[in-house]
């Protein structure tokens, strides 16, 4: 179904990135500057639109050094007509989100970004969701080393080295919710009141991650989440379903199996698709079957548990599981639906 009236790049650009947070960054642009100099480099809301647009032009038209872009043999004239190159250096020089002199004491590790990352949050929790959502981790790639361990290494990664962000997404692939990996302290936001709500006590790193970020999702007894096996338990599907109502699908390590009771399942998955009825089981503790796919688990396979959980309903709420045999990695891995 196409939209209405489709926008221009800039519009959608302008819907997550508001006119309150470039007022914001240009405040404390100045502010630095002065702290620094003793005198405003009185930038104003238009220059600084103009700076930023210059930084996305950098980051997709990629040159040896800076002064290329405003060389005679290399002139870009989409940056160089816009600023002068010794203007773009002072702003760049004093760019800055928060006031460090209110800093001391602080346990985030992230609070010169802290403002503005939430404001961007905002905008992205006010996208509408879809009824499907993934939890993962997302990497920022950084190869500098001024951020000690902020910048983690993830192999699997396209992006490898960088800073760490555990995201909620839609199926259409649009974040909508996410949290800054700062070890011991990535939570140190979260009130009293929700960690007791959402029982995090006792959680796991990943569990809390799904936990806080599912928390936020809209219309939860129609959602199915989707994670890894770094987020993943069958204790934790268990508790997300009671706190949250949350159903959710994904891959569970041997060592998070925990002492579960053994069924054939195959024959209730073959008798919902052949026949399109709804299937009543009895409340039982979390189940696994020792029947096994012949098939990699690809984007196909997933879609198909989506389709089967958009209409599955379970009499007592018992745990369902398919243990499934990846070629890639030549080894069983199990698929838990809730």
């Amino acid at each position: 179904m196409l939209p209405e009236s489709v926008q221009t790049p800039f519009m959608y650009w302008k819907r997550l990135f508001t006119d309150q947070m470039i007022e914001h960054i240009t405040e404390h642009t100045n502010q630095y500057s002065v702290q620094q100099t003793g005198t405003s480099i009185n930038t104003t809301v238009a220059e600084m639109e103009d700076f930023l647009s210059i930084l996305l032009y950098m980051g997709v038209f990629e040159f040896p050094s800076l002064e290329d872009y405003w060389a005679c043999e290399s002139r870009f004239p989409p940056v160089a007509d816009t600023m002068s190159v010794k203007r773009f250096k002072v702003l760049r020089r004093n760019f800055h989100f928060n006031d460090n002199f209110q800093m001391e004491g602080y346990t985030d590790r992230f609070h010169k970004i802290r403002p503005l990352f939430d404001m961007l949050r905002e905008q992205c929790l006010l996208i509408p969701p879809t009824y499907k959502q993934s939890v993962d981790e997302v990497m920022v790639a950084y190869k500098g080393t001024r951020a000690g361990k902020l910048r983690q290494y993830i192999k699997n990664k396209p992006d490898n080295r960088g800073f760490k962000i555990f995201c909620c997404a839609s199926s259409i692939g649009i974040i909508h919710d996410f949290i800054l990996y700062q070890g011991a302290t990535t939570f140190f936001n979260i009130q009293k009141e929700e960690h007791a709500h959402l029982g995090l006590e006792d959680l796991s790193l990943g569990a809390k991650v799904v936990s806080i970020l599912c928390n936020t999702i809209t219309h939860k007894e129609a959602t199915v989440v989707f994670y890894d096996n770094f987020f993943n338990s069958f204790d934790w599907v268990k508790t997300l379903h009671t706190n949250l109502g949350l159903r959710s699908v994904g891959t569970v390590r041997a060592n998070r199996s925990g002492n579960v009771h053994s069924v054939m399942l195959i024959m209730l998955i073959v008798n919902y698709i052949t026949t399109s009825s709804h299937i009543n089981i009895p409340c039982l503790n979390p189940l696994r079957t020792p029947w096994q796919i012949e098939t990699p688990l690809t984007n196909t396979f997933f879609s198909l548990l989506a389709r089967l959980l958009t209409e599955f309903r379970t009499g007592g709420g018992a745990f369902l599981v398919i243990q499934c045999l990846c070629k890639k990695k030549k080894k069983l891995t199990k698929i838990l639906i809730r």
